[in-house]
């Protein structure tokens, strides 16, 4: 296909050069020459680029101290390790619960003053890397903002009574 591909192009190529050498005197469909023809050509061939990938390439970002699973293939039953490299450093994760196929554990907690590059290992009872993972470890958040919980309307201003309050 390729090659069929190649020829076609180099036929029209020849032709346009016919048509060029034998009218260049007139040209009728604005290129005067050969060279300004296949530039057109090669510009018409080029394809735009997006500016930004449709995916993004970064690591996921993790909470020191966070409870979190990684799914991994043949883990066998026995409790093997998960390491957490940063920096040079390798700290070893609390296990929550093994499974053949899974693993759920605790990130230490490490006082950070910023992100940093982190490896995940999760390591095999025999000592076999399982899966490896690139993380970003990011510090815990100085405030943390519950979803379930509500607000409760509290009693009025100058109001001289009982407060009702939701649910009672």
């Amino acid at each position: 296909m390729n090659l069929t591909v190649k020829t076609t192009f180099a036929a029209l190529l020849m032709t346009a050069g016919m048509i060029g050498s034998a009218h260049a005197d007139q040209p009728t469909d604005g290129y005067s020459t050969l060279a300004d023809w296949t530039r057109q050509i090669s510009r018409a061939m080029e394809r735009p680029v997006q500016s930004q990938p449709a995916y993004s390439l970064s690591r996921p970002e993790v909470v020191s101290g966070t409870r979190m699973t990684v799914f991994a293939g043949f883990l066998e039953h026995q409790t093997g390790v998960v390491l957490l490299e940063v920096g040079g450093t390798v700290a070893q994760c609390r296990i929550v619960d093994w499974r053949s196929n899974s693993v759920t554990f605790y990130l230490p907690m490490l006082g950070m003053a910023g992100g940093r590059d982190a490896k995940l290992r999760v390591v095999k009872p025999g000592g076999r890397i399982a899966k490896t993972l690139d993380v970003r470890l990011v510090p815990q958040p100085e405030i943390v903002i519950h979803g379930e919980t509500v607000g409760q309307p509290g009693p009025v201003a100058g109001y001289v009574g009982v407060a009702t309050y939701a649910g009672h």
